[in-house]
């Protein structure tokens, strides 16, 4: 009985050690979420930036003790004066989450900001300075929240204004925007264009502006915006030709197109200018594909390296150009200025600029990558103590990106470097100045055969765009494919091709073959056609009758000519889509081959 009961008891320890020391605790899988925040505030308007600090974790979900939320990374959020407990939830995909919690107290001055005087929702007098809250049916959400706030910062010199529009999108579409109805047609006879001011705490994010005939949206123009400051008012402007008279009573406000994302943006001030349509102004310097190539805007497009640091400028007898003085010598690239734009792989360009310095010495001027492994092709410049035009040949060989870069290094000497009137043209498009185009005409890599997408710019946008070798393609290996996976909008583009051969009154044919399929309700298959000039987008086109999907290979026609006053200096751009809204079973599958963009 003895041995029993001792075998028994060494039976019982043994399986409390396997109990103790062989099994393992599941949920050391994954490590564990830490929630936290600290925020900076702005004392003069109350507006506090979050910094997100939470480890190991994915989602987050704000809760800003005013009965607001919010689920972005690190939000910013303006607050009336008083005392709030603010709330982060952090969360990861294995389920796991922690909250951290702290208290802020909001001290507004007692003079915050500026009172309208005047406010107008006129087509004539347009200018919606949100003195008052638009009233309903004003302004339509078309998958972004509208809403009448006051100014997140109003201690600057350009927008001290108390109230502004708020626009925060829903992230259900790409397409988010926001449209307000006007009581009648605008007049670019009269007036230049339109202006706004914008704010966002997202960097580099563009605004388009698209005017549309009320009942009749097929009707439409639109102009495309880069912004270049981040948490700060800056002006953009938008002008339109006076060609574009009397057409539109509806203006289409698009954040970011394209961008699915939640993201909060603010706008005021909306007005129509004076002046006598857009165009390009007679004996104005020719930048080509740039923007302020000669920096009579300071510096505005032109930045330091890779960021958004604007480049230095001087203003000399009135000429204002790029200057700096290099007082250490190191990389070529410590010392940079450049200006990002969309370069097409295989492409080849002409560089010229204006560069001279207090000594003799050397600069790199050329295109390449402004981000991964910095791709260039780019020359060395001796310059001197006199003022000198240099021209110099680049092709972008093995890279190609639509946020590539002109670019000049200057840092591997001291001395003084002072750059102007920077113009970047495209070689090689096209048939000829006032000729006609060549099979391809201006598109690049029109048939696909490169098995590469070199020359193309691709959009997802929820769907998929992508090169196809599995279908019967139409005369090689090669072929572009969109489909679309429920509300999206797939597109193959080309940018700014033609720069220096198109002009106003050139008769423009796009041609490509295509066969495919459509599921309805909703499915669209669009082809557009853009002009790019010195301010954005001078006209966009939509071809209509669009090209109709069949099961085989058929060629889609359409030309085009561009308007007597339209800027097209920085040359045309191309797209063409698969679209599909909101309806269910909504689906468009195309494949593309053989494009060309001629000069007829």
């Amino acid at each position: 009985m003895k041995y029993l009961i001792n075998s028994a008891k060494q039976i019982a320890i043994l399986i409390l050690t396997i109990c103790l020391f062989g099994c393992t605790n599941d949920d050391s899988k994954y490590p564990k979420v830490v929630a936290g925040f600290t925020y900076t505030v702005n004392p003069a308007t109350g507006t506090v930036t979050f910094i997100n600090i939470s480890e190991n974790s994915k989602n987050y979900e704000w809760d800003f003790g005013d009965g607001e939320t919010s689920t972005e990374i690190n939000p910013i959020k303006s607050y009336a004066a008083g005392t709030y407990t603010i709330v982060l939830i952090a969360n990861n995909v294995a389920g796991g989450s922690d909250t951290f919690e702290d208290e802020i107290t909001i001290t507004i001055p007692t003079t915050p900001c500026t009172t309208e005087a005047l406010e107008s929702i006129n087509a004539a007098t347009l200018n919606m300075t949100f003195k008052t809250e638009p009233a309903a049916g004003t302004i339509v959400n078309d998958g972004a929240d509208f809403a009448w706030v006051s100014n997140p910062s109003f201690d600057n010199a350009l927008n001290s204004s108390c109230k502004v529009g708020k626009i925060t999108k829903l992230g259900n579409n790409p397409w988010d925007n926001t449209q307000i109805n006007l009581n009648a047609k605008l007049d670019f006879n009269t007036n230049g264009g339109l202006k706004m001011k914008v704010y966002s705490a997202k960097p580099g994010f563009k605004v388009r502006i698209k005017l549309e005939e009320i009942g009749n949206p097929n009707n439409n123009t639109e102009l495309e915006v880069p912004t270049t400051k981040t948490s700060e008012w800056e002006e953009l402007t938008f002008p339109f030709a006076a060609s574009q008279t009397n057409k539109f009573n509806k203006i289409v406000l698009f954040f970011d197109l394209n961008a699915n994302n939640k993201d909060t943006y603010y706008f005021d001030d909306l007005k129509v200018y004076a002046g006598t349509g857009g165009g390009v102004t007679p004996g104005a310097f020719d930048d080509g594909l740039l923007t302020n190539g000669n920096f009579e805007s300071g510096s505005s497009s032109w930045i330091i390296g890779v960021g958004t640091d604007p480049a230095p400028v001087k203003t000399v007898n009135g000429d204002t150009f790029y200057s700096v003085n290099v007082t250490a010598a190191g990389n070529s690239y410590d010392v940079n200025v450049s200006q990002k734009l969309a370069i097409v792989q295989g492409a080849t360009y002409t560089l010229s600029f204006d560069a001279w310095s207090d000594r003799a010495r050397s600069i790199i001027a050329g295109i390449g990558l402004s981000g991964g492994d910095f791709s260039n092709t780019v020359q060395t410049v001796n310059i001197t103590t006199t003022r000198t035009k240099y021209t110099i040949t680049v092709t972008a060989s093995n890279f190609g990106a639509s946020d590539a870069r002109v670019l000049f290094d200057l840092g591997a000497a001291i001395g003084e470097v002072n750059i102007d009137n920077v113009s970047l043209f495209l070689q090689g498009s096209g048939g000829g100045t006032g000729g006609s185009g060549t099979t391809t005409g201006l598109a690049q890599n029109s048939d696909f055969e490169t098995g590469a997408l070199s020359g193309w710019i691709v959009f997802q946008n929820g769907g998929t765009a992508a090169l196809d070798n599995t279908t019967s393609n139409n005369g090689g290996t090669w072929s572009g494919k969109l489909v679309t996976n429920g509300p999206s909008n797939p597109a193959f583009k080309q940018e700014a091709v033609g720069a220096g051969t198109v002009k106003s009154g050139d008769k423009i044919t796009v041609k490509f073959d295509v066969k495919g399929s459509v599921v309805q309700p909703g499915a669209v298959f669009n082809v557009l056609l853009f002009g790019e000039g010195a301010a954005g987008a001078s006209f966009t086109h939509v071809f209509n009758p669009a090209p109709t999907l069949t099961s085989t290979w058929t060629t889609f026609t359409g030309t085009y000519t561009i308007p007597s006053n339209a800027d097209v200096s920085k040359g045309l751009s191309f797209l063409i889509e698969a679209v599909c809204g909101g309806d269910a079973g909504c689906k468009v599958t195309a494949n593309i081959d053989n494009v060309s963009v001629t000069i007829n």
